[in-house]
């Protein structure tokens, strides 16, 4: 009995995906005094947002909703198979309604 080998289907995954992530986070500011003494400030800001990228196994940290739609994190998503060729799109549930 002969076993017949899989196909080469490709695989298409989102581009990206994003996820707010929770709560605050620590923040360390430098900044220096005319003297030239380092001053060292911590504040507390929102953890902001995770870009994930699939096909390329990376992320991205996003500190605020500005800079996520400046970059173009809040637009259609792409599917794309492990070439970065574009199969379909997918709605962002992110996309700003203008």
């Amino acid at each position: 009995m002969d076993i017949a080998a899989p196909r080469n289907v490709d695989k298409y995954v989102p581009e990206f995906t994003v996820k707010k992530l929770e709560g605050k986070r620590n923040q360390e500011i430098l900044s220096f005094t005319d003297t030239g003494k380092l001053i060292k400030k911590v504040i507390e800001v929102d953890a902001g947002w995770m870009v994930y990228f699939p096909a390329k196994k990376h992320s991205l940290r996003i500190t605020t909703k500005d800079e996520l739609e400046r970059l173009g994190f809040d637009q259609t998503i792409k599917l794309v198979d492990n070439d970065g060729e574009v199969g379909a799109q997918i709605p962002n549930p992110l996309a700003v309604v203008k």
